[in-house]
């Protein structure tokens, strides 16, 4: 074995004790993640936001009237969670936008409330904008943490009418 297959498992041994010692329900929403990740990336890519949107809202609509499965996390601080932690082990760059949308539908899939929330602000170097979620009146924001707190919601003017849609 060289150096670098050392140092390769070194590094990934922990990762991985990590993730064993999520539940079940957790490991499938952490995988779905990794995978949902490029899959909105591609999507936004390809079909630009507001098609995407009403694409996803569409496929989390198939789901959400079924009962929830029992070994689903029903938490959404752990759906983002494992979302946020999916963007920032994956092989795909997960921007805020790319991370709400995945936890905007990965709720919604499981029937629990979400709004997604684009907002802007000014800054010294212009424009600054970022996305989140908005679940039961709890902030979710998987790039500055798990709860963006009032921070998110209160230093970015939401924009509301822009991401309205007709599904």
């Amino acid at each position: 074995m060289n150096w670098w297959q050392m140092v390769s498992l070194r590094s990934l041994r922990p990762k991985l004790s990590r993730f064993l010692e999520l539940s079940q329900a957790e490991r499938f929403v952490f995988l779905q993640s990794l995978l949902l990740i490029p899959t909105v990336s591609l999507l936004l890519r390809v079909l630009g936001f507001q098609r995407s949107l009403t694409l996803l809202e569409r496929l989390s609509r198939s789901r959400r009237d079924a009962a929830p499965l029992r070994s689903e996390p029903a938490n959404p601080k752990t759906v983002c969670r494992l979302v946020g932690t999916a963007a920032r082990h994956g092989l795909w760059t997960a921007t805020c936008l790319r991370q709400s949308l995945v936890v905007w539908f990965l709720l919604r899939r499981r029937g629990i409330p979400a709004e997604l929330r684009i907002g802007v602000r000014k800054t010294a170097a212009g424009l600054d904008a970022h996305a989140w979620v908005e679940s039961n009146g709890c902030i979710l924001d998987g790039t500055r943490g798990l709860e963006g707190t009032a921070d998110t919601a209160i230093s970015f003017t939401a924009f509301d009418s822009l991401i309205a849609h007709s599904g």
